[in-house]
């Protein structure tokens, strides 16, 4: 009895050194799941920062395209303006001509409606000058038909 009460407590105690070992054991598998939960977590935050990053960068492409496009319609805008304002440019040209020769002609006009009226004024002097100078012939030729 007393090799079975010693095996007994033998075995008992190998029962509790390998109870020991394996709550050690237990522990160090918790301690690696949760590790390995610490690690998954961290790879799910890089997968959904990857997933973020790629959308970003898909957005950054999608943006540099608008904007291309846009520098492209600039300038065409610019373009277009540009030669929209050549052209005001030389049809402003072409009319400030146009009104430099009606000016020229509105001046020669007046000149000549002057030089006219001069002329006129003059025929009209000398028309009643002519008229006066005939009235008198008449008159004297009239008193001397009547003296005479």
């Amino acid at each position: 009895m007393e090799t079975q009460k010693l095996k007994f407590a033998f075995d008992k105690d190998q029962l509790r050194r390998f109870r020991a070992a394996l709550e050690k054991e237990r522990a160090k598998i918790e301690k690696q799941l949760v590790k390995i939960d610490m690690k998954q977590d961290r790879l799910k935050v890089r997968e959904e920062e990857r997933l973020e990053f790629v959308r970003l960068q898909s957005e950054l492409k999608e943006e540099k395209e608008k904007s291309r496009l846009q520098k492209e319609l600039h300038l065409k805008e610019a373009e277009d303006l540009k030669q929209l304002k050549e052209a005001f440019e030389k049809e402003w040209d072409e009319l400030d001509e146009i009104r430099t020769q009606i000016e020229k002609e509105r001046m020669d006009a007046e000149r000549q409606k002057e030089e006219f009226e001069k002329l006129k004024h003059s025929v009209e002097e000398k028309l009643q000058r002519v008229r006066m100078e005939t009235d008198d012939y008449i008159r004297r030729a009239l008193e001397d038909l009547k003296t005479g």
